[in-house]
């Protein structure tokens, strides 16, 4: 949009300058300030409203935007304010997601949510390119058509809240029991008076009491106090929930994703046909992380869908590291093994894509969030997400100094050196979350800093917390739950009939 010829001339600003840099930068900046609020909105308003809030600030940093004729600091202004609502929106939809899904399909939702960002982009890149076919290269709609598009987006999520309810668990941290049951009934559909629902609904409510008794208050300094004071919640926050995000936007996948266009022509591409590319790019992309969602992340576990995204996205950018090395693809004159070696170049793109969306895409905003108590979710996803968003600025502002600095192929070598350290990073560091409850967690960060990542697979079975308040229910009721469900599976591993909402 900044690059077009129209918006160019109408705002007085030179292509590649400064200021077009400090204008793509602002929703980045706003981003990060979002995500820190964010916090403080998904603990006093609630998840669903908090995501309402969202889409109204949305909607109004969009219109500052395209209404801003010529002025950069409204630009600036509106860009910002729209980043506020899309360093939030990542903080609080997981967090929500999260609370909803039953064990066996929670990382299917949160990865649907991660694909949902490649509808956005698609949208986008395709709004782009026709715009710049359909309207006059000096035409105010080349960039305002694009920008319009998220008035659509807001819009709906907006009105899809209306058929969707509050998270059940943060009704109990608000102490709403009544509700909370009301809401899991609800989205279980199930009688308020199923033994799963009474199970559920103990299990959570004795959690969050051992959660708060173990923090000391409900209070912002009692809930930091505990986030940096225990070795389990340190591992937590330093080693997976800041180690993935660092990891992740220095390994190139997000930068490729925001510099399609012009690696697409690094490496071959023509110009003319490089828009049109970048909207394949995406569409691949997209139905990618559908992929993951619906066939890998719950069925394989988050380590070894996250290990084969990073392995073909760490494989991709070696070839293009030894490619750029020996071939420099703007050159006119190409014999035919160069020629080969290009289209190959070009796939190795898109497999590098692929890569991502199985990969760290898949994880970043899910694991973030379903590894915390309830207490602290909405603290440490800001914390985590607002270093997603300051390392999504920082990686992507190094993009051009990189190529510029390494002679083109260096910065796919330096992708690639991030790519095997991410690997052993997920093998030894990152424990597998798949199956388990919530309420569970904690087990998996009861084990020495070196057992954690190694010892925690899918196919252990750990009695978790969700069985031992079943026990505990039963033997309270007076009558035997365990007994109503003889035979079935464990709790963990059935497969709750959710409501289609």
């Amino acid at each position: 949009m900044t690059s077009s010829q129209a918006w160019l001339s109408e705002f007085h600003v030179e292509d590649k300058s400064s200021q077009q840099s400090n204008v793509v930068s602002m929703s980045q900046l706003g981003s990060i300030a979002g995500a820190l609020l964010a916090f403080f909105a998904v603990d006093k308003l609630g998840r669903l409203q908090t995501a309402r809030l969202c889409c109204v600030v949305w909607i109004i940093g969009v219109v500052i935007w395209i209404t801003s004729a010529g002025s950069v600091g409204q630009t600036y202004a509106g860009r910002f304010i729209a980043g506020i609502a899309f360093g939030a929106i990542p903080v609080t939809c997981p967090s929500f997601l999260v609370e909803l899904a039953p064990p066996t399909i929670r990382g299917l939702t949160v990865t649907v949510f991660s694909a949902s960002v490649y509808v956005g982009i698609v949208l986008s890149y395709f709004a782009n390119y026709g715009s710049q076919q359909g309207f006059p290269p000096t035409s105010s709609k080349t960039w305002q058509v694009p920008v319009g598009m998220h008035l659509v987006y807001a819009g709906i999520l907006l009105l899809s809240t209306i058929y969707v309810r509050e998270s059940p668990r943060y009704l109990v941290k608000q102490g709403k029991h009544t509700a909370a049951l009301d809401n899991l009934s609800w989205y279980r559909n199930l009688p308020k008076d199923d033994a799963r629902i009474r199970a559920e609904m103990h299990s959570i409510s004795f959690e969050y009491e051992k959660e708060k008794a173990a923090i000391g208050g409900k209070s912002f300094l009692h809930r930091l106090k505990s986030l940096f004071s225990t070795s389990a919640n340190l591992y937590r926050l330093f080693v997976v929930g800041f180690g993935i995000q660092i990891l992740s936007q220095w390994s190139g996948g997000g930068s490729l994703t925001i510099y399609a266009e012009k690696i697409l022509q690094l490496v071959g591409v023509k110009s003319n046909a490089s828009l049109y590319t970048t909207g394949i790019f995406g569409i691949v992309k997209l139905f990618s992380s559908l992929l993951c969602a619906f066939f890998l992340v719950d069925f394989l576990g988050r380590k070894r869908s996250v290990f084969l995204g990073i392995g073909l996205q760490t494989l991709a950018a070696l070839y293009l590291t030894i490619y750029l090395s020996k071939v420099n693809p703007s050159n006119e004159q190409e014999s035919p093994s160069q020629h080969r070696a290009s289209i190959a170049a070009i796939v190795m793109v898109f497999i590098s894509g692929v890569g991502w969306a199985l990969g760290f895409n898949s994880i970043q905003y899910l694991i973030g969030a379903e590894i915390w108590q309830m207490e602290l979710r909405g603290l440490a996803t800001s914390l985590i997400m607002a270093l997603h968003f300051a390392n999504q600025y920082g990686s992507s502002r190094a993009i051009q100094p990189m190529l510029d600095a390494f002679d083109r192929w260096g910065l796919f070598a330096f992708w690639t050196v991030i790519g095997i350290i991410a690997l052993l990073y997920i093998l030894f560091f990152i424990p597998e979350t798949a199956g388990r409850s919530l309420e569970s967690m904690n087990a998996l960060f009861d084990k020495s800093w070196f057992q954690i990542g190694l010892m925690s697979t899918m196919h252990q079975t750990f009695p978790t917390d969700q069985e031992k308040m079943l026990s505990e229910q039963t033997q309270i009721d007076g009558e035997s739950i365990a007994s109503e469900h003889k035979g079935q599976k464990d709790y963990a591993e059935i497969r709750i009939e959710t409501r289609d909402v």
